[in-house]
């Protein structure tokens, strides 16, 4: 019994993530202007993004959210199907791969506690010992943690079930900023503000500073803070990194238990 279907699955993600990059490319290769837009509401002052004639249109887009929970759900479906195939019967409603970023005696971890359920051995019942110990091998704990690719895909996973991935376009800072204060006195508090995309930079309302920018630049695509596992990483490589990991090491080391 082999793994075709799953792979197919797989497939599936690799096409989503192909559509996803030839989307991004056209927004990292449009060239990008920063301007100065009082904010209506507080009259803060606030340098917004924003797109030439022929990037304009890609600003605000996002469709890129759903693509990329198309990406993570084929692939982390293709891990609960690769459970339930190794299952020997496996159990409805129970049987799924488990990813877990603690080993014991924490909640959700693992083999669970005195408090706590043993997540791994109650969805891999049933589950051939050899393939159970190989599953328990790749778990994030005992790999790289919270930067673990499992991990990310399985964050990425819960919280596209619930809302859309935020994916963000965020100025690139090889577009210098500088701001430059009244008699060399230092900013006071508040005066600048945290921006919010598309805004590079946002000041008080009541400062005085004087904002230098630099040569218009390109943007990149980035993870919003929303999925703390890869907040602020670049889409296209995080997304190829979960890829190579789930197809190059965790599905072969699987295929030798079918």
């Amino acid at each position: 019994m082999k793994l075709d279907r799953t792979w197919l699955k797989v497939e599936r993600a690799v096409q989503h993530l192909e559509d996803l990059e030839r989307r991004i490319a056209l927004i990292e290769e449009g060239i990008f202007t920063v301007s100065e837009q009082p904010d209506p509401e507080t009259n803060d002052r606030r340098w917004v993004l924003e797109g030439t004639d022929r990037s304009r249109h890609l600003l605000g887009v996002s469709m890129y959210g759903v693509i990329v929970g198309d990406v993570v759900h084929q692939l982390r479906s293709a891990l609960d199907h690769v459970a339930w195939k190794l299952a020997r019967p496996p159990i409805e409603g129970v049987t799924a791969f488990p990813v877990c970023l603690y080993k014991a005696n924490t909640k959700g971890s693992f083999f669970g506690g005195r408090h706590s359920r043993a997540i791994g051995p109650d969805r891999l019942k049933n589950v051939p010992k050899a393939a159970f110990d190989y599953i328990e091998s790749v778990q994030p704990y005992n790999r790289m943690g919270a930067a673990d690719p499992l991990w990310q895909l399985n964050e990425m996973w819960n919280v596209d079930k619930h809302r859309t991935l935020i994916v963000i376009a965020n100025p690139t800072w090889n577009q210098p900023i500088a701001i430059a204060f009244p008699d060399d006195r230092e900013a006071y508090p508040g005066e600048i503000k945290e921006a919010v995309s598309p805004e590079v930079l946002r000041l008080d309302a009541n400062s005085d500073a004087t904002v230098i920018l630099g040569n218009p630049g390109k943007v990149r695509v980035i993870f919003g803070s929303d999925i703390q596992a890869v907040a602020g990483k670049m889409v296209v490589p995080t997304i190829q990194w979960i890829l190579r990991y789930v197809h190059g090491l965790v599905f072969p080391g699987l295929e030798e238990f079918m």
